[in-house]
């Protein structure tokens, strides 16, 4: 297109420099009409919800939570004298490589204090590179939650302050990317609603042993259907099916009860949420 335009413009007589700056404002003017132009928002669910909301007419409002996380540990380059032997092993094996030219070798090498300098720069330096990607990976997986929608951003938070991994922000989009590709169910996580640590360890005890007593009968009934009974029935359920299947001299039916109580770990949480 261009090429015919300057075709054109040199037969009805325009100089190259008219031509030139014809050229500067046409690629000044495709500049301006491609930012104006709406941008292209990724075909993810996480993000369809925040479209729909930011097209309603009810302004925008930011809810402030906690979320579990794991503190960036600060690491400190440390001068020792088993780092400066090294070091001199390492010029010495330099030197023993070219024997011919040990004396041009040792004069480029550094000393001890100069390398030791430099080793903490550097250390201070990919420590504050490491420092950033984490810190943006974590306002990435906010801005992601934030873009759901309230019910949801609340059931995402619950979920991942109950997840046994670490609280590393590449755990959170793991979880995040999970549900984005309809693989995580937010009622049903594959690990019990209780919370954890920064580490991923279950803060309350989840083996202690009930106060209320059930049936095998009635336990065995929970574990087919736990969402229809409190916390605390589904606590007692599962240590009497455990304790069943430890005494059931039935093999058979005590594997049945062992099959049901895995199942029924899955859907324990905090006591105190017994009648939420």
């Amino acid at each position: 297109m261009m090429g015919a335009a300057a075709s054109s413009l040199r037969r009805t007589g325009f100089g190259w420099k008219a031509m030139r700056g014809i050229a500067a404002i046409a690629r000044s003017c495709r500049k301006g009409l491609r930012a104006t132009r709406a941008p292209v928002l990724p075909q993810n669910s996480l993000f369809k919800a925040a479209v729909t909301r930011a097209s309603g007419s009810a302004p925008a409002t930011l809810e402030v939570y906690d979320m579990r996380f794991k503190r960036t540990p600060t690491f400190a380059f440390t001068d020792t004298p088993r780092k400066r032997a090294a070091l001199r092993r390492k010029q010495q094996r330099e030197r023993d490589a070219l024997p011919p030219f040990a004396a041009q070798i040792a004069e480029e090498q550094p000393s001890e204090d100069e390398e030791m300098a430099r080793r903490a720069v550097l250390s201070d330096t990919q420590e504050a590179r490491w420092r950033a990607v984490r810190a943006a990976a974590w306002r990435k997986a906010r801005r992601m939650i934030d873009c759901l929608p309230a019910e949801e951003g609340r059931a995402i938070r619950r979920v991942w302050d109950c997840a046994p991994y670490p609280a590393d922000p590449s755990r959170l989009l793991g979880v995040l990317h999970s549900y984005s590709l309809g693989k995580l169910d937010l009622k049903r996580p594959p690990f019990p609603l209780s919370k954890t640590d920064a580490g991923g360890s279950r803060i309350g005890d989840l083996f202690a042993k009930p106060d209320l007593f059930v049936t095998i009968l009635k336990a065995r009934d929970i574990a087919e259907n736990a969402d229809s009974y409190p916390l605390a029935e589904r606590h007692a359920a599962y240590h009497h099916l455990q304790a069943a299947a430890s005494t059931n001299k039935d093999r058979q039916r005590a594997m049945q009860d062992r099959v049901l109580a895995s199942d029924l770990f899955l859907r324990l949480g905090e006591l105190e949420e017994a009648h939420a």
